[in-house]
């Protein structure tokens, strides 16, 4: 339908949302939701905002703690009434929890709650309306989200009690969001924000009370039951009250709408609505589900993802695009499903560990539940060796490969037979950085101007005033592509997952994992090493956890040779003979680590404390470091 003539729109996703943006003619924007287009002529601002019309021919809705109007908008018939409530998104939170209200709220729910932004809200909204968690039978009926409006004015912080700290984790949210495009939606921490909602018929539980429509316990008792219900359906919100509740009136009775002899019941106000623990997991699993899949068929281009663009650097297909905050992603493959998962918002500011004193590698767990490790390139400098001892002139001569170079090399490497770690991506910052000139290394910087990013504006993939990321699959001792065939189940899962899924039962879990413990203490393991994330369980062509000889559950274990060695895990002679099988592979694909360490190599261990043996018959070893791995042919990774 055509909304005005004097302005213009433009469709867009937000949060899973779609909205048509609309400039108006007052210098606002209105974006509109499917509910809400309908209704385009009575939702522009000079039906029901301008002149204050919701302050002098509406009604301000005292019951909420938000300033909020139900106004009817000009022209418009008695059916159509809207509710417009004032978004609080960056105040501080005066929530006050009665002690018998009938939820589960720790202080850490308390410590972190904020207002959800109007994006995130209607999000959390349609979600919850489309009902995909809990039960199919089961719905929660809320207001229809019609749109969200934002006036042309400005306001000093003070007056709109925001704070920066507190506005930009939703700033922040939204990047997230739309980390596949340039930004539809920014966050004017200037501007005032209003939802805009359907009204709904009724009357409030606590009136229903007053109005002795219902009795005090048939109250507690609703509360309880709609707490309990919108959790089954994965939400909660941290202020819900029965002044939330709206019931209805028959009016033929004049008592309360009953369905199935139960009250029926809508709920308002969202502002403090979140998913609960276990739909925000379900959430997550559903992304590394999807993730998984991608990466099972990363050679299998979409041609409907526009803003990816595909380029092939030194042999490897990637699919290159910019990040939010102005950086570059190349993700290894030709899938651009991939390329949302490596953002940097998807994993730089998650918990991490760090496993190298001599360089920035950290492994994360990212916010799609996705183990990644990812690690800075030293690419630029100049290698800190002796030059009179073992291969120190060498690679002081041949320098740090770049993150291409090395990504080049462990796919030619898998390929040729040598198990590594799987490379996935390669993130230049967007920030510049600069090194003092005696740390400097020029050669890669030269050896790769011909190397161009596709797009209209091209230039080169390297760039010295820029740190480099590459980011790898985490190898915990099985290769995470290794798929059962015919069905292509994945071989392995971790200790809470196989939980989640019901594979085993807690006390198994916990009696698997205290096995294993103590004969890897018994076979010399130091216990300190040990914690529930390496345990990883394996996975029969069923799907079901497999047993190993003994009857026990399957479970594999992985470090690198040095931390083995460290622990006692392998002896002296065995660390060096890993050591030199795995030079001895290079050289026979034709390369050679010129800083070759048992920190480079990583180990696969049953929970016996013995290495696990590949179907070659050797040892179950990948190597997970190439930054001074150089081919035999110095002329073989260039296209």
């Amino acid at each position: 339908m055509e909304i005005t003539k004097q302005v213009t729109s433009k469709t867009l996703d937000v949060f899973g949302v779609p909205y048509t943006h609309v400039r108006t003619e007052e210098g606002g924007d209105l974006w509109l939701t499917e509910y809400g287009l309908p209704l385009a002529e009575h939702l522009k601002p000079s039906q029901w905002f301008a002149d204050r019309y919701y302050i002098e021919h509406g009604e301000r809705l005292t019951a909420s703690t938000g300033t909020v109007y139900r106004v009817q908008p000009r022209g418009a018939s008695d059916r159509c009434m809207i509710v417009a409530k004032f978004s609080r998104v960056g105040q501080e939170v005066p929530l006050v929890i009665e002690p018998d209200f009938p939820d589960d709220l720790s202080e850490i729910d308390l410590a972190g709650v904020r207002f959800n932004s109007p994006w995130e809200e209607f999000g959390l909204v349609m979600e919850l309306r489309r009902g995909g968690y809990g039960a199919s039978d089961l719905t929660v009926r809320t207001q229809k989200p019609l749109g969200i409006y934002a006036p042309p004015e400005q306001f000093e912080l003070w007056r709109l009690g925001r704070t920066n700290g507190r506005f930009s984790s939703h700033s922040y949210s939204l990047e997230q969001d739309q980390s596949r495009h340039p930004l539809a939606v920014e966050l004017d921490i200037k501007r005032d924000y209003l939802v805009l909602y359907g009204w709904i018929n009724g009357i409030d539980a606590v009136m229903a009370r007053t109005m002795g429509l219902i009795t005090e316990s048939q109250l507690s008792e609703l509360t309880g039951r709609v707490v309990g219900e919108l959790k089954a359906k994965g939400f909660r919100v941290l202020d819900n009250k029965p002044a939330h509740f709206i019931l209805r009136i028959d009016p033929h009775t004049g008592q309360l709408t009953r369905r199935h002899d139960k009250l029926l019941y809508a709920m308002v106000d969202y502002e403090l609505m979140q998913r609960t623990a276990a739909c925000q997991q379900t959430y997550r699993d559903r992304q590394r589900e999807h993730y998984f899949k991608a990466l099972a068929g990363r050679a299998s281009p979409r041609h409907d993802i526009t803003d990816a663009q595909h380029t092939r650097i030194m042999g490897v297909d990637y699919v290159f695009g910019h990040s939010p905050n102005g950086g570059m992603v190349w993700v290894v493959g030709d899938n651009p499903d991939l390329l949302d998962y490596f953002q940097p918002d998807r994993w730089r500011r998650t918990p991490r560990v760090r496993l190298s004193l001599g360089g920035e590698v950290y492994r994360t767990r990212s916010r799609d539940d996705i183990h990644i490790v990812y690690r800075l390139s030293r690419v630029g400098q100049r290698p800190n060796t002796d030059p009179f001892y073992g291969h120190g002139k060498r690679t002081r001569e041949y320098g740090y490969n770049s993150p291409f170079e090395e990504i080049a090399i462990a796919e030619k490497l898998r390929n040729l037979g040598v198990q590594t770690v799987h490379p996935r991506a390669v993130y230049r910052t967007a920030h510049e950085t600069s090194r003092a000139r005696h740390l400097r290394d020029s050669s890669r910087y030269l050896s790769h101007t011909a190397l161009m990013t596709p797009g209209d504006k091209p230039e080169p993939i390297l760039n010295e005033h820029h740190d480099y990321y590459t980011l790898w699959g985490q190898w915990r001792g099985i290769d995470p592509l290794w798929l059962i065939q015919p069905r292509r189940r994945w071989v392995f899962i971790d200790a809470d997952r196989a939980l989640t899924r019901r594979l085993v039962t807690a006390q198994e879990m916990n009696q698997t994992i205290a096995g294993s413990r103590r004969q890897l203490v018994e076979a010399g393991c130091d216990e300190s090493l040990l914690n529930d994330h390496q345990f990883l369980f394996i996975l029969d062509s069923e799907g079901n956890l497999r047993r190993d000889k003994s009857g026990n559950h399957d479970v594999a274990l992985a470090f690198d040779a040095l931390t083995a060695l460290d622990y006692g895990l392998v002896s002296e002679d065995t660390y060096c003979l890993l050591v030199d099988e795995m030079a001895g592979r290079l050289k026979r694909a034709g390369f050679e680590a010129l800083t070759l360490t048992g920190s480079h190599l990583l180990l696969s261990f049953d929970t016996r404390g013995n290495l696990r043996i590949n179907d070659k018959g050797e040892r179950e070893t990948a190597l997970c470091s190439f930054d001074a791995v150089t081919p035999t042919d110095q002329n073989g990774l260039m296209e």
